[in-house]
């Protein structure tokens, strides 16, 4: 198993890419853009939670009012 930039390489790995025409660096470039996608993945969901928790206490705190002017 090859180590580098903490992208662990199987050799399986290495000669299917090989195989497909793509160099080791291309190999490398593109593990790195696929982790940066799912990172961005996990903030847009991450995001998400946070805003219709947002939606979800305003909507609680509006309802509250009505209910104390009841």
């Amino acid at each position: 198993m090859l180590q580098c930039s903490n992208i662990f390489l199987t050799k399986d790995q290495v000669i299917r890419s090989l195989l497909r025409g793509r160099t080791m660096g291309r190999w490398l470039k593109d593990q790195k853009e696929r982790k940066k996608q799912e990172i961005r993945i996990h903030n847009a969901q991450l995001h998400a939670v946070v805003s219709v928790a947002g939606v979800a206490a305003a909507v609680a705190a509006i309802a509250a009012l009505i209910e104390c002017t009841l």
